[in-house]
This record gives C-alpha cells, structure tokens and sequence, in this order.
C-alpha cells in the first residue's frame, strides 16, 4: 500500500538488475546508532582529555609553544585552570547541540568535535618523538 492508501503496482525489474533502496543509518550498519553515538562521545572526550595532558606536558617540560593564538592567549590570561574550562566549555556546547538537533543531524556534533581533537593529540605526540 502507499503511504496515501492508494494502491501501487508491482515493480518490474529486469532479471539481474540491481534494486537501489534508500537506507537508513541503522539499517547500512551492522551497529545500532545508539553504539556509535557512545563511541563517538568516548572518542570525544578521550582525546579531550589526552589534548589536555599532552599540551600541558610539553608546554610545561618541553619549552613547546601553544600553536593556537586563542588558547596561547587564554593560557596567558587563565593558566592552565583556564585551558581546562575552555575544553570543558566545549563539551557542553557539544552537549547542548546534541540536544536540541534532530536526531538524524546529531551524530555530526561528537564527530565534528573529535576531528581536530584527535588531531591536535596527533600533533602533540609529535613532540614526544
């Protein structure tokens, strides 16, 4: 039946043709959507707090230089407790955004923020090398 209540015809499909379906994330994965949300938020806040070390570490040990002019200037101004309140800053905006967006739009906000954070642990393995 169609979401109308009208009737539809059969799809004829040629023998052998591929049959496109539009899918939901749920249904293309082989995991539910509430696993890769934990996933994603873990991943989130491990690199947070893994930023958090491995910055502190190499400004406070290796002479490293703050590459971000916001946070050298928030490191400046706040000190490290500073640091701290921007990153935890940004989680609950994370989490506030994750609130209010639809469900289908949500997965986008640990994503977005777990890229340049992992990143930036990235970066700053370097320095340990």
């Amino acid at each position: 039946m169609h979401p109308r209540g009208e009737a539809r015809e059969p799809v004829r499909r040629r023998p052998g043709a591929l049959r496109l379906e539009a899918q939901s994330l749920s249904n293309a994965l082989p995991v539910e959507r509430d696993d890769i949300a934990v996933a994603l938020w873990g991943i989130l806040v491990v690199a947070t707090v893994l930023d958090l070390a491995t910055t502190i570490y190499a400004l406070e040990y290796l002479a490293a230089v703050e590459g971000n002019p916001f946070v050298r200037t928030l490191l400046g101004h706040a000190g490290y407790a500073g640091f701290v309140a921007a990153k935890l800053a940004v989680l609950g905006l994370g989490a506030a955004l994750w609130r209010v967006l639809p469900r289908h739009q949500q997965l986008a906000v640990p994503a977005g923020l777990s890229l340049p954070t992992v990143l930036a642990v990235l970066v700053n393995a370097t320095l340990f090398v």
